[in-house]
């Protein structure tokens, strides 16, 4: 009954071990004592020639029904994904960090209420000369399939420090800290990557009347431990990558009555990111991959809205923005890998031309000087979304 079962290639792969499908349907009574006893009598040369064969009949027979994402073969695009996601989501992370900086540079909120509500070069001998802030945030995103990738889903956790002074009444100055850790899974693969990614930033504010002028750059390095399982067998790497990125942005406050506002901006920002060389170790095929670069300049224009109450001698502010972004340019390098002695070449992640980020803040002024928030901001592109909650506690003197 076992005949059909045989595949015709291993039925002549048999043949030269000395055993044929019909050997099984004779050896099947036997008794386990019987059978033991003809093993004993078994010349040694046959006895290992069947041996042989047997392991090898064995292990195809189990390969045949190892589940699909674990049949790669070797020489298989798959084998990037992890390295394809840490790029992107590099990106990700260094353009956020950006953002936050460029938000709070160019808010509306100070001109509304704030140390120096009648704009840049007004007086305000008393404002607070100095701030500094803390931040913690979560953020989840979600990768479609694109070309050879499979998609992905990505967590971060993170916390941001900074202080900045006002060097003149119209000029502010200030650096950051954002430290975070992120875990990335494969889609339907079993291919994870995480990393944690330390990012510096700068920046320079100026004000004049309503309008306001800020720079910023950032840049970070990250320490990336990549593993999948390579037909049953797990394969692992680490390696270094970085992020570096500017950005330009100007605004320009509308008073809307006496507590509202809108406030128009514009920006340009330019991102890079590398990844280093590597080979991995453990897996069946493992790969050695090629360093891996590229970057993006996108145009974002957009506007904030905002309204604050005074509740209970505490002021109450809400805000919220929309921005449409533009990638302009987006040169991503070809991911190189060799797997099994096959070289591999897989396109890296683009996002898609345009798309929209959106995102509220809700802040609570218990002092001049004291002031909490609560914010997310989402980004929604074809191909790609995530959205992020931050919590902040902001102090100045």
């Amino acid at each position: 009954m076992f005949a059909g079962l045989w595949p015709r290639g291993w039925q002549r792969r048999s043949k030269m071990c000395g055993v044929m499908p019909h050997h099984f349907r004779t050896a099947l009574p036997m008794t386990p004592r019987r059978t033991i006893a003809a093993i004993m009598k078994m010349p040694i040369s046959k006895f290992l020639r069947a041996a042989i064969c047997t392991t090898l009949m064995l292990g195809g027979a189990l390969l045949m029904t190892q589940p699909a994402h674990a049949q790669m073969t070797y020489g298989s695009p798959d084998a990037g994904n992890p390295l394809n996601a840490t790029g992107a989501s590099l990106f990700d992370l260094g353009s956020n960090f950006l953002t936050r900086i460029g938000k709070q540079s160019t808010s509306g909120f100070d001109k509304a209420f704030g140390t120096n509500p009648n704009g840049g070069g007004a007086p305000g001998d008393e404002a607070p000369r100095y701030r500094t802030w803390i931040e913690s945030y979560g953020l989840t995103a979600k990768t479609d399939a694109q070309g050879a990738f499979v998609g992905d889903t990505r967590h971060t956790v993170g916390g941001v420090a900074g202080i900045s002074a006002k060097l003149a009444p119209d000029f502010t100055v200030g650096v950051s800290i954002d430290q975070s850790h992120t875990s990335i899974h494969i889609s339907g693969l079993p291919q994870w990557a995480k990393y944690n990614l330390t990012q510096v930033g700068v920046n320079a504010v100026y004000e004049r009347g309503p309008w306001t002028f800020a720079l910023a750059a950032v840049h970070g390095w990250a320490n990336i431990d990549s593993s999948r399982i390579d037909f049953g067998t797990p394969a692992f790497a680490s390696y270094n990558g970085g992020i570096t990125g500017v950005l330009a942005e100007a605004a320009y406050y509308y008073a809307v009555g006496q507590q509202g506002r809108i406030v128009p901006k514009a920006a340009i920002e330019y991102t890079h990111f590398a990844v280093d060389a590597f080979t991995e170790t453990g897996g069946i095929f493992p790969i050695s991959a090629s360093s891996y670069s590229g970057d993006r300049t996108r145009l974002i224009v957009g506007a904030e809205a905002g309204h604050y109450w005074i509740v209970d001698q505490k002021v109450v502010d809400l805000a919220g923005y929309a921005k449409l972004i533009g990638n302009v340019s987006q040169n991503m390098g070809a991911i190189s890998f060799v797997s099994g002695g096959f070289p591999v070449t897989v396109q890296g992640l683009r996002e898609s031309d345009l798309g929209v980020d959106a995102g509220a803040t809700l802040s609570v002024n218990f002092t001049r000087t004291i002031r909490a928030y609560l914010a997310y901001d989402g980004k929604f592109r074809s191909n790609f979304q995530s959205h992020t909650g931050t919590l902040g506690l902001d102090m100045r003197w």
